[in-house]
């Protein structure tokens, strides 16, 4: 539910709140131009502009806490606060709270206001000061009612970052170890034989599929799980949203790949993502399946995203990058001979993927609680005073 939506439905305000302007609580204004050049990595003085912080610079044109508001651009309504001493871009509008409202709270506010929907439609989407002066919110009277829901708010974003923080580091490790151990720089205990060189398809029988038409409804919405490019995104595929029956399987020249498998996404923005099928399902010919006989199918995986840049790069010529099952298996690889290595190398990253993966759904579940947060305390649904 949006906050916008809720405040339109509210006949009147909660006791002890109210309904009032955005020209009541804030005085807005446009920041300052300043140029390129004098924005650089290291100064005195932070550079927000709408997206945020963009640099930093010898001077300051704000001081204390604001709320800056994106005016333009794609990001357009994005909502941040500023402390201290800083230089506002022209790209941001600059709210300070008037009164006694505190600015955290109405920083809050404008966040949930999804602002962007407010922005003056044309080919570059844009906001006005005047435009915002008239959007109508709901407000806590009592400044220890909105600092309170300010705190609250804050100690649920507090949590959110230092997930992110956390997920950040352990990519950040995982990342070391990929390069670390897929490469023999660094061997596992027990293990000291020699590695080889392999090309793909040596160590894997690999095919695509194809596309029932779409002419013909009674292709899909049945019973088998239709995996396209874009689910190779989540990893390990056990679940996708899309459906086709046995008729658009027979009819076409889609194919049926099993549990254990290895996908690679051959086209466009997702080529050279891969991920290890956990499901029965059916794959189109933008992915190439490689069923492992040579090799460790989980170290075929984890070889197959450290190489990602190289065989994109090294595959494909300009424009939007596109690979082949051909190209694929001519690829060349660096494996252990022993495939009890390929085993336990895989079993580390594996083991990393399955901590970062509880981590985000502790992220995406902090945020599922701080937004609902959101919708209780800034309509008095939920009250904290």
């Amino acid at each position: 539910m949006k906050y916008r939506q809720t405040v339109g439905r509210t006949d009147s305000p909660p006791r002890g709140w109210i309904k009032a302007k955005l020209s009541d609580c804030l005085h807005m204004k446009s920041g300052d131009m300043i140029t390129a050049k004098r924005i650089v990595e290291v100064e005195a003085y932070p550079v927000y502009g709408g997206n945020g912080l963009r640099g930093f610079t010898d001077s300051f044109n704000r001081e204390g806490a604001h709320s800056l508001i994106g005016r333009q651009g794609a990001l357009c309504g994005a909502v941040h606060f500023a402390d201290g001493q800083f230089y506002a871009s022209e790209h941001a509008i600059v709210a300070k709270a008037l009164g006694k409202n505190d600015q955290r709270f109405l920083t809050y506010v404008l966040d949930a206001l999804n602002l962007n929907e407010v922005s003056e439609a044309s080919a570059q989407p844009g906001l006005s000061v005047e435009k915002l002066r008239s959007i109508e919110i709901l407000c806590p009277k009592s400044p220890d009612e909105q600092q309170a829901i300010a705190a609250a708010l804050s100690d649920a974003d507090g949590v959110v970052a230092g997930l992110e923080r956390v997920i950040a580091k352990k990519r950040l490790i995982k990342q070391g170890a990929m390069q670390d151990l897929l490469t023999a720089r660094r061997r596992l205990p027990g293990f000291s034989g020699e590695w080889e060189v392999k090309r793909i398809g040596q160590l894997a029988n690999g095919f695509s599929g194809g596309t029932p038409s779409t002419q013909d409804p009674a292709n899909y919405g049945g019973s088998i799980q239709w995996i396209t490019s874009s689910d190779l995104n989540q990893a390990l595929v056990t679940e996708v949203s899309g459906r086709i029956t046995e008729k658009g399987l027979r009819s076409s020249a889609a194919k049926m790949v099993q549990p254990g498998m290895v996908l690679l996404a051959l086209y466009g923005a997702t080529a050279g993502v891969s991920a290890v099928c956990n499901c029965d399902g059916a794959i189109n010919q933008a992915i190439l399946a490689l069923g492992a006989h040579a090799c460790d199918a989980g170290f075929l995986f984890h070889l197959l995203q450290a190489s990602k840049d190289l065989m994109v790069s090294t595959l494909t010529q300009g424009g939007q990058p596109n690979l082949s099952g051909a190209l694929v298996k001519n690829f060349e690889v660096r494996l252990p001979a022993d495939r009890r290595e390929q085993q336990a190398i895989a079993t580390v990253l594996s083991d990393m993927d399955a901590e970062i993966q509880t981590l985000e759904s502790r992220l995406a579940k902090a945020r599922a609680v701080k937004e609902g947060m959101m919708q209780n305390l800034l309509t008095g649904r939920v009250r904290l005073v």
